[in-house]
């Protein structure tokens, strides 16, 4: 239930800061214990960009040898030690051209998103 009204809220506010225009909020999520990484990846990317750190690009690899999701997906919610039964989801206007993937940190059961649009980008940018 918990995952579900996570991922229910975070498309619910991209979508507010899709439509609003110009935006910049910083919301605090709170998930299960077990999740150490909400990662938002571009499955279609061949591998990590450059710009990836070691967190990332092991994340990356985990993935890609346990999981077989379609290229629809774009968040991954990274739990090593915990078998969730929901893991992906496609999250709808989010741009996926920068960093791949985009992880963030859980810290005690809390992640911050931060979730950008301007003016001159057709998308929302999350970090």
């Amino acid at each position: 239930i918990m995952i579900g009204s996570f991922l229910n809220k975070l498309q619910n506010d991209v979508d507010e800061v899709f439509n609003a225009g110009e935006v910049y909020t910083s919301i605090n999520y709170t998930l299960p214990k077990g999740i150490e990484y909400v990662c938002f990846i571009n499955l279609s990317a061949i591998m990590p960009s450059r710009d990836a750190n070691s967190a990332d690009r092991a994340i990356w690899d985990y993935i890609q040898s346990t999981s077989v999701p379609t290229y629809k997906n774009n968040l991954y919610l990274y739990s090593p030690t915990k078998n969730y039964e929901l893991k992906w989801k496609a999250i709808k206007n989010i741009d996926l051209s920068g960093k791949n993937p985009k992880c963030i940190k859980v810290i005690k059961n809390v992640v911050s998103i931060k979730i950008e649009r301007k003016f001159d980008k057709p998308l929302v940018i999350v970090s």
